[in-house]
């Protein structure tokens, strides 16, 4: 029932929808309607791929305003009365829209799923910012995630449509014209007076007020109706519980809920007016008042910086922050500490509440049922009163705080009587401490103490200031948003001056006695903010009222709340092929052949793919359990559901792959959280999702082993252990000079691909079509074949494109592909199975974590002789890939490294967690990381500077590696020369001692690493392709290969080779759908080897047809000019000349030995290097990378403007893997990190300021394509640059306090762990305490324990 239909416009066209449903988001109805350019990639607004522009009469501004929304999240009815712009809508009839070109041009496009949410988002900045600058366009970018590219491009394409500032001697024909138009709309229509909506389905109602009274008429029929404006809040808790309000009120028509207004004493606030709108009325006010009356608002808007991205704060609003009291609420603590109040009211009246008054406990405020939030009163600040915000959390952009807090205090000044002129300041003496973890001569330590900075460090002040009132606000420290309450109290009466720091750390601890099982977790880095952000408050004021002379310069960086970081700048140095001809584009920075189509949402993902019904998996909630019963029956009931399936409706086989350690469906035992149970088959995916919720499974919990200690301690394994060694390792030691042994831990990684997995199964006949977003066609027919009980023959599995992949789509996507075929297969219905992003998440496994434990000899020259490394892996419940993950790890453990004697086994887990799988990489950064760690050890023993140890012991030409394979054209010298020219390391190096001396909470570190890694399959079965080419009779050439696309530019390179092998156009050149019926029997796309080996079908193919028609060209008449080439093909066809070609290559060169653990298991190596240098705040451990440089030796690149793509995305995913990205799981071994929420990668913010790649000139690669070499995968393990500069720059925090020896890490670099390393006053006590103990989360990587001993 509707008073009538929800009515909006389309890129221009009118839409009316009647019976609207008020659940559905405008992102399904898009869908729906076959616009799909927008993009599902998370549905919770947090990775921008849904973008679009939504055009308004904005009411609280009066005008009308573009803005980027999250069409993932906007209700369907919220679109009334508005105009969408999707990318459809850019393009014109005849050229895409600038922004579009540019990006094509400019080759930021990879995968091409995040482009246009991209592209929407820079859109609907551009359209509401024409004089934007580079920074606020690069910054614009805030809430959009791309997994490919590393943002460079992204960055170049944003920068470029800046406002050029004239600086007096241009005309005005020198600055650009910024080509950026709004949509066509009719503003009539965005104004015209409509009926209120009213909407409603059986489930829910929707409601729109027009008035306040009208609201609170609805509040008082309906008290437990949501209030919904941005649905930021309430939509994602409806998406991920299941649970939906019955009635929804949409008050974004109402004037006093929209309201700014000011008066004496402070501002009034509409409850329901934007961030964005928000922000915009604070500016303009705090431009056109005293500014020392506006630091709160000041505070405002630096806080909503870090608010969401812009996407949410363009529809999020200050009233759903007060209502629904989220206890990390970034703005919560803002108005608490700024004594503000609420203004409430009901259908019986007008009230007012305190702030003080207003949070109750968990998500509960002082609002009755039936009351509405107005307004918000924040008063103006007062003289002398200081205010300051902070928030924490892992990554600095768009992310979750961990801790909020806003502080304000009142001073007055007193008579102070003046300090002797003999009075200087002087240093305390630095107590000296040392590791027992690294250092076996230093006895296990009694606890690590320091005291903060004392009065006596600073010069003598003339003026007393005394702490007349004060508000210390946190969020994320309880269960609400509360003050701390002792600590204020400790505060009020005493002299602001460094005598209260002992007292407050004290209070503090009072105040908020976090336990080890606090919500949340990260209970020491938590209870270690609540001092180190007042601290920095503490010198923020006192450096103001005392003047910045009252504080030595060092010391002035604690009160930095943010980096100084430029608009990010880049070099992109390659050597590109001079063409022979114009046919000649091998080695040319050519476009992505389908960039254009990706740019307008044009690509078909498999994702975009249609079905009438639609299956979600029934997922295990136990780690390790024997199913009792499973009981479908309120699943069966719902409306729209078909069917459900289980292990017994499996018709051939329920075990899979070839290792048959997996089940389709769990048949008697679950082996982790999430384990497909079943699906549930219904008509559309949101009713097959909560059906499956309601299916009721009972368990009989069996033992759980979660981490590779818990394998350790009882003896679970996959497989035997896996050993390759050379020399003697036990001679070895002896003849060392040295022997030092350690262990480092590696944390996984979430491969977050763009596109989750998808399948579209469609039977046909007595047979089955899969169209999925994969990188393994041929796997996933076999593995499809054998569970339905067919012939392979039977099933075609087809790959257009993938939105990402990274290895997570090897063999992963394929036990959803069984899960989706076994109801299409017995229905004989077309059915899809896309995986929501939190439940892909949950169950398709990541990278797998790792502990390293090594022993290792070396000289006093720091010359390597021996090394014994043990390596175990978390594997998962099944083998999967993880025995060559293993064996690659092994393989690459030495790095770049020459050791003569050295042993590595390889031990693999099995554990209860997801199956954990192929990522980029494959198991070798994971071992090279803690070769590089063993560097700097060696280095700090022997007070040797790192980088000349690394030269001394890089492999020469011709030496062998411990598995038996020698080191031939061998670039590492000379690519590691390259990068310390290019890196100007020796004059940064100094600059950056110079800067930490200067400093003492900001402290820069510098890193070089080296790479070394083998290019093929290390299964000589694996080193094969073939490809199919047919040239039609017009001249047209259609190529088929075994290779999926997932953003990799692998077609591109394929129809580059095509071209230049036949000599003619690349526009001529058609790459197929990647298909198991054109090339039979195809490997993975995987390995970095797909160019290697489908180049080269591809080449003898097209090698094989071109000499086929100059055969046949030779037979004809003589001509003044040579034949046309659409004419020779046309002659070639009447005289019945095939004009087909099939190719096929093997890598002959990969032979190795599993027994033996020796021979060739790659076909050549890849060497590269980069050097990274990072700042971190040692007071919250956040950190930027200010520049990183990358040299690689890639031989002769087929495209080069693909290949640097390659290597700076692969690079930031490194760096974020080092990083941001931190794995934590709950006790029960479920993830907690299940979507952009809670798992971080990098965003736009998160690159190098300064972004250098270089390519190696003049080298060849005689063992592959056009002397080229794969590029995918070696770049990523140089992100991990920016991780030991981190270390680095933590190291010179620690030896500020008189903390010596070797420092060292666990993957990743954390917040949390950066902070914790660099241990002072303000540190928790017992750093690793909560690791230790029972946790409410816990993270697979363990930090190495922080044992300090004094020293005498």
């Amino acid at each position: 029932m509707a008073t009538r239909p929800v009515t909006f416009l389309v890129n221009g066209k009118l839409h009316s929808v009647a019976n609207a449903n008020p659940l559905e988001s405008l992102l399904t109805y898009l869908h729906e309607a076959g616009i799909k350019g927008t993009k599902l990639g998370c549905g919770e607004g947090g990775c921008g791929a849904c973008t679009v522009v939504v055009s308004f009469f904005n009411k609280s501004l009066g005008s009308v305003c573009h803005r980027a929304v999250n069409a993932c999240l906007m209700p369907l009815c919220a679109a009334d009365g508005t105009a969408i712009t999707t990318i459809e809508g850019l393009k014109s009839t005849t050229a895409l829209h600038p922004i579009q070109e540019r990006m094509v041009k400019s080759n930021a496009i990879q995968c091409g799923f995040c482009t246009p949410g991209i592209i929407m988002a820079l859109y609907a900045y551009l359209l509401e910012h024409p004089n934007a600058t580079e920074s606020s366009l690069q910054s614009c970018l805030d809430g959009n995630l791309c997994r490919c590219t590393g943002y460079r491009p992204i960055i170049d394409v944003a920068k470029s449509f800046a406002r050029k500032t004239c600086l007096g001697t241009c005309t005005t024909t020198d600055i650009e014209t910024l080509p950026v138009a709004p949509p066509s709309i009719p503003v009539e229509f965005l104004t015209e007076a409509r009926t209120p909506l009213f909407a409603s389905t059986p489930q829910c109602s929707w409601f729109v007020p027009q008035t306040l009274s009208e609201l609170l008429e609805l509040k008082r029929l309906h008290p437990k109706a949501e209030i919904v404006v941005g649905n930021t809040e309430v939509g994602i808790f409806n998406h991920f519980k299941g649970s939906y309000p019955g009635h929804i009120i949409y008050p974004a028509n109402i004037p006093e809920l929209l309201s700014f207004s000011t008066t004496e004493d402070g501002a009034f606030i509409g409850a329901a007016l934007s961030l964005t709108d928000l922000e915009i009325k604070l500016e303009s006010l705090i431009a056109s008042m005293d500014k020392a009356k506006a630091k709160i608002f000041v505070e405002m808007i630096r806080q909503l910086e870090r608010f969401a991205g812009h996407q949410v704060r363009n529809v999020a609003c200050l009233g759903a922050n007060l209502a629904t009291a989220s206890p990390t609420s970034d703005m919560n603590p803002i108005l608490l500490a700024s004594g503000a109040v609420v203004h409430v009211a009901s259908s019986t009246g007008k009230r007012t509440v305190n702030i003080s008054d207003w949070f109750i406990g968990y998500r509960k405020v002082a609002l009755a049922p039936e009351e509405v939030i107005v307004s918000i009163f924040v008063p103006f600040t007062k003289p002398n009163e200081f205010v300051s915000a902070f928030k924490q959390s892992r990554r600095l952009h768009d992310d979750i705080a961990v801790v909020t807090a806003c502080f304000r205090v009142t001073l007055q000044e007193v008579p102070n009587e003046p300090a002797p002129s003999s009075v200087t300041a002087t240093s305390a003496p630095i107590l000296r401490w040392d590791s027992a973890s690294f250092n076996a001569a230093v006895a296990s330590g009694s606890g690590f103490v320091a005291q903060p900075p004392s009065q006596s460090l600073f010069p003598p002040t003339n003026k007393k200031w005394v702490v007349q009132s004060c508000s210390l606000a946190f969020g994320a420290m309880d269960a609400r948003t509360r003050l701390a309450s002792s600590t204020g109290q400790f505060l009020t009466g005493k002299s602001w001056d460094f005598s209260i720091l002992p007292g407050v750390i004290r209070a503090f601890a009072t105040d908020f006695p976090i336990a080890a099982k606090v919500p949340g977790g990260m209970p020491e880095y938590r209870r270690t903010m609540t001092g180190s952000l007042f601290f920095k408050f503490f010198m923020d004021v006192y450096a103001n009222i005392h003047g910045s002379t009252s504080v030595p310069p060092q010391y002035l960086s604690a009160a930095k709340k943010s980096f100084d970081r430029a608009v990010m700048k880049s070099v992109v140095d390659f050597d590109c092929a001079t063409p022979k001809c114009p046919t000649d584009v091998v080695g040319t920075p050519v476009t992505h052949i389908c960039a254009d189509k990706l740019a307008t949402g044009e690509a078909v993902f498999a994702s975009d793919v249609d079905a009438p019904y639609h299956a979600v998996m029934i997922q295990s909630s136990k780690a390790h359990a024997r199913i009792v019963s499973i009981d479908a029956t309120k699943a069966l009931a719902m409306e729209g559901v078909l069917r459900v399936f289980t292990a017994k409706d499996v018709p051939g086989t329920n075990v899979f792959p070839a290792t048959k350690d997996e089940e389709v469906f769990a048949s008697s035992e679950v082996l982790c959280v999430g384990y497909p149970v079943g699906v549930v088959v219904a008509r559309t995916h949101e009713i097959a999702r909560n059906a499956a919720r309601l299916v009721q499974v009972q368990y009989e919990e069996l033992p759980a082993v979660l981490t590779i200690d818990d394998a350790i301690r009882t003896n679970s394994w996959l497989a035997p252990p896996i050993v390759y060694e050379t020399g003697d390792i036990n001679a070895g030691f002896k003849a060392s000079d040295h022997v030092i042994e350690g262990e480092m831990s590696v944390n996984g990684q979430e491969h977050f691909y763009m596109e989750t997995n998808v399948v579209v199964a469609t039977p046909r006949e007595d047979e089955i079509e899969l169209f999925c977003s994969t990188q393994n066609t041929s796997k996933t027919q076999s593995s499809v074949a054998t569970v339905l009980g067919i012939p392979s023959n039977a099933v075609t599995v087809k790959c257009k494109r993938a939105g990402g992949g990274f290895g997570g789509k090897e063999t992963r996507n394929i036990f959803v592909a069984v899960a989706c075929a076994v109801p299409a297969y017995i229905m004989k219905k077309p059915i899809k199975l896309w995986m929501d992003r939190d439940v892909d998440m949950s169950i398709t496994g990541t990278r797998h974590p790792f502990l390293c434990r090594y022993k290792v000899g070396f000289m006093n020259s720091g010359k390597l002789v021996a090394a014994d490394f043990t390596l175990y892996s978390n594997c998962g419940y099944s083998l999967d890939l993880s025995i060559p993950v293993m064996s690659r790890a092994l393989f690459h453990v030495d790095n770049a490294y020459f050791f003569e004697n050295l042993r590595a086994t390889g031990h693999m887990a099995k554990t209860n967690k997801p199956s954990n799988t192929a990522f980029r990489g494959f198991g070798a950064p994971q071992g090279m990381c803690v070769t590089e760690q063993i560097m700097i050890r060696i280095a700090q023993m022997l007070a040797k500077p790192v980088n000349p140890l690394r030269e001394l012991n890089f492999y020469k030409e011709g030496e062998m590696t411990h598995y038996g394979m020698q080191v031939k054209n061998n670039f590492m010298a000379r690519v590691w020369a390259e990068l310390l020219e290019k890196s100007e390391f020796k004059k940064r190096e100094h600059e950056v001692t110079v800067f930490n001396a200067q400093q003492r909470y900001r402290k820069r570190g510098i890193a070089c690493i080296p790479v070394k890694f083998g290019l093929a399959f290390t299964q000589s079965a694996l080193n094969q392709a073939g490809s199919l080419v047919h040239i039609y009779v017009d001249g047209s050439v259609l190529i088929s290969h075994g290779g999926c696309e997932i953003g990799q530019g692998l077609h591109t390179k394929m129809a580059q080779i095509c071209s230049t092998a036949l000599g003619i156009p690349l526009s001529m050149v058609r790459v197929g759908d990647t298909s198991s019926d054109k090339v039979p029997n195809s490997s993975p796309t995987a390995a970095s080897s797909q160019s290697d080996l489908n180049g080269m079908a591809v080449l003898l193919a097209c090698t094989a047809l071109k000499e086929r028609l100059e055969k046949f060209r030779a037979t004809l008449p003589p001509t003044p000019e040579p034949l046309p080439w659409d004419k020779l093909v046309q002659a070639a066809y009447a005289a019945r000349v095939d004009l087909c070609a099939h190719g096929f290559y093997e890598t002959s060169a990969v032979k190795f030995d599993f027994k033996t653990g020796k021979g060739n298991p790659f076909s050549y190596f890849v060497f590269g290097a980069a050097c990274s240098e990072v700042e971190i705040d040692t007071l919250t451990g956040d950190h930027t990378i200010l520049r990183s440089d990358v040299v690689m030796d890639i031989g002769k690149s087929l495209n080069p403007s693909i290949d640097i793509g390659q290597i700076e995305g692969a690079f930031i995913q490194g760096s974020g893997w080092s990083t941001l990205e931190e794995l934590v799981n709950f006790p029960n071994g479920s993830y907690y990190t299940l979507g952009p929420s809670t798992y971080k990668i990098p965003g736009v913010v998160d690159v190098p300021s300064d972004f250098r790649v270089y390519i190696l000139r003049d080298v060849e690669n005689p063992m592959a394509v056009h002397s080229s070499k794969g590029i995918g995968e070696p770049p990523l393990f140089l992100g991990h640059s920016v991780f030991f500069a981190i270390q680095n720059a933590i190291t010179s925090a620690r030896a500020e306090e008189g903390i010596q020896g070797f420092f060292q890490m666990s993957l990743p670099a954390s917040c949390e762990q950066i902070r914790l390393a660099c241990r002072d006053a303000f540190t928790d006590p017992t750093p690793n305490a909560g690791i230790k103990g029972e946790s409410w989360t816990t993270v697979e990587s363990r930090p190495t324990p922080d044992d300090l001993h004094q020293l005498p």
